[in-house]
């Protein structure tokens, strides 16, 4: 029953980060460039998890060696994830890059089965494989376009530290931290690593609208809830269960798209819709009928 449930909060975690590019196409008709976007994002997340925590007497102190740890882990995965996608952006399509951060599933299930010994199956890679290519599908350009070797290595290296993540996340201490207090030190360490990238880069700017607090405040709100979901559906399914699962995220973003800003919903969108869901359905079962298994073997002792 915990992996159904873990199922379903990654699911509804990867619906709530499909909420973000509304959110961010606001900020940016407000003032805010993307650099300013997440530094500000990180800001908001990690004062409004302070009060929710101090309101609620969540004990969110870690020994000095784990701080260390999470700083890492802030910067490798997290931050250095928005950083590339982000400036991804800069070199190839915005589809593109979400298709080639999409990798992520990939490098879950071969990491999981190198580094912490979850069983590789065919079953999973062929999922693997048909859920990207349904994402593929709903993100990438049927037009022409011009792509910079710079903008695919990206992205793709957004993948891989997302994936990190991941599995950092599913395994060991960290797997084991209150959800809220996770993403207090994620949101927090990340403050200052976006204050460098935007003072380095030149783009930090300040000259937004109050819509434009107002939207990152609410942007930050539903970060916090989809990172939360998802490091809570991570204990209790695999982590290359939850990244397929993940993949429901751009059909939301799909969704919002069509409704809330008029577009296209054409024929291919429709074809990576169907590959996508059953990629999840597919994997849904799986995990379902292991913990069918579990169960009937719990009972028996």
């Amino acid at each position: 029953m915990n992996k159904v449930k873990g199922m379903i909060i990654i699911m509804f975690a990867s619906g709530i980060f499909g909420l973000v590019p509304l959110f961010a196409k606001v900020g940016m008709e407000n003032g805010m460039n993307t650099y300013t976007l997440l530094l500000l994002r990180c800001f908001f997340a990690t004062l409004l998890l302070l009060i929710y925590m101090k309101i609620k007497g969540i004990d969110y102190k870690v020994d000095k060696k784990f701080l260390v740890e999470l700083g890492v882990v802030s910067f490798l995965c997290y931050g250095l994830m928005m950083y590339t996608l982000v400036s991804s952006y800069k070199y190839i399509p915005t589809g593109i890059a979400t298709t080639l951060h999409f990798v992520y599933p990939a490098a879950v299930l071969m990491g999981a089965s190198l580094f912490y010994r979850e069983k590789f199956t065919i079953e999973k890679a062929v999922t693997v494989c048909a859920a990207i290519f349904g994402i593929y599908l709903l993100s990438a350009d049927s037009g022409g376009f011009h792509i910079e070797l710079k903008g695919i290595l990206l992205a793709l290296a957004s993948g891989i530290f997302y994936a990190i993540y991941i599995l950092k996340a599913s395994h060991g201490r960290i797997r084991e931290m209150n959800s809220f207090v996770l993403v207090y030190y994620l949101s927090g360490f990340n403050i200052f690593y976006f204050i460098i990238f935007s003072a380095v880069t030149g783009n930090l700017n300040f000259d937004i609208t109050m819509t434009g607090y107002v939207d990152v405040i609410l942007l930050s709100f539903v970060s916090i809830l989809g990172m939360s979901l998802f490091k809570t559906g991570l204990n209790h399914v695999s982590s290359c269960s939850a990244s397929i699962l993940s993949t429901f995220e751009p059909l939301t973003s799909i969704v919002i798209g069509v409704v809330a800003f008029g577009e296209p919903f054409t024929g291919r969108s429709i074809v990576g819709t169907i590959i996508i869901i059953g990629a999840v359905v597919y994997i849904s079962f799986a995990e379902r009928n292991i913990s069918s298994d579990v169960d009937r073997v719990e009972e028996m002792q």
